[in-house]
C-alpha cells in the first residue's frame, strides 16, 4: 500500500457487512512513498471483498495472555452475511495496523474493555479519501443545510447575539452543556468542540449563530482558527452563520 496509519488512532468507523464496506476515518496518514506524514483528514475504505474474517480477542491483563473469544465470517457465496448487528466493530474509535499481503489485507486493532480484532479481508477494493481543505466543510449558511446532513443524530446548540468573547464563551457552555467541572475558554475551546464527547449521544454538534459581527476583530480571528481546528480533526462540531457572519468567517 502506498500510505499506512500504524498505531493511528481512529477518528469515525463504519461498518457494514452487507454492502461489503468499511472505512476508517484518521486526522492524518503516512505517505509510504514519500515517506513522510500527511496533515490532512482521510477516510480509508475497503469494500467489495469476497471473504472477511475477524477474531475477536479477550485480553487479560491478570494473566498477561489473550485468548480468541469469538470469530466472524463472511463469504459471497453465502449470500447473507452471519456477522450480527451486535458486533462490536462498530464501537472501534482506537489504534489500528495493517498490512498487505497478496489479495489479503490484515488489519490488527483495539477497542474499548481490552477487545482486540485481527481482520483478514481477501480480494477488497482499497482507496483512500482525502478531505478537501479548500471548502467550507464544517460551515453553513442555513439550518435548512444541517438538515440534509447524512447524520441523523444531531445535537442542536442555539447561540443568541453576542457582543464580546465573554459571552460568547458562556453561551457556548450553556447551550452545549458543557460540564460545569470542565472550564471554557480560548485555551481549551478548540479541544472542547473538535470532540464534545460528553454530546455521546449525538453523532454531531451543531452550533448555530444568530450574530457574532460585534465580537472583536482579535477575538473574530481567534473563533475562526477554533472553526479551522475542528474542520482539520473530527467532523463531530459545524458552525451555522447568518449571510454576513458566513462571508466574515470564511473569508
Amino acid at each position: 500500500m502506498y500510505y499506512s496509519f500504524d498505531d493511528n488512532y481512529t477518528t469515525d468507523f463504519v461498518f457494514d457487512c452487507q454492502r461489503r464496506m468499511m472505512a476508517f476515518s484518521f486526522d492524518y496518514y503516512f505517505d509510504n512513498n514519500q515517506k513522510k506524514r500527511v496533515l490532512n483528514p482521510c477516510r480509508f475504505v475497503v469494500k467489495n471483498w469476497s471473504s472477511i474474517q475477524v477474531d475477536e480477542e479477550s485480553y487479560n491483563m491478570e494473566l498477561n495472555s489473550s485468548a480468541v473469544k469469538n470469530k466472524y465470517s463472511w463469504k459471497a457465496e453465502y449470500g447473507a452475511a452471519n456477522l450480527k448487528d451486535s458486533f462490536v466493530m462498530a464501537q472501534l474509535a482506537l489504534i489500528l495496523e495493517m498490512r498487505q499481503e497478496g489479495n489479503s489485507l490484515f488489519i490488527w486493532t483495539m477497542s474499548y474493555g481490552n477487545k482486540y480484532f485481527n481482520i483478514k479481508i481477501t480480494d477488497a477494493d482499497i482507496s483512500l479519501e482525502l478531505t478537501d481543505m479548500t471548502k467550507n466543510i464544517n460551515v453553513y449558511k442555513s439550518v435548512d443545510e444541517i438538515n440534509n446532513l447524512p447524520q441523523k443524530d444531531i445535537f442542536i446548540a442555539r447561540i443568541a447575539s453576542v457582543n464580546n468573547k465573554t459571552e460568547l464563551l458562556s453561551q457556548l457552555k450553556t447551550h452545549l452543556h458543557i460540564p460545569s467541572h470542565i472550564k471554557c475558554n480560548w485555551d481549551v475551546l478548540s479541544e472542547l468542540l473538535y470532540e464534545p464527547f460528553w454530546l455521546s449521544k449525538w453523532k454531531l454538534a451543531a452550533i448555530i449563530h444568530d450574530d457574532i459581527s460585534n465580537l472583536s476583530k482579535s477575538d473574530l480571528e481567534i473563533y475562526k482558527n477554533v472553526i479551522t481546528y475542528c474542520k482539520l480533526h473530527t467532523l463531530h462540531t459545524c458552525f451555522v452563520f447568518n449571510d454576513k457572519d458566513f462571508s466574515s468567517i470564511t473569508n
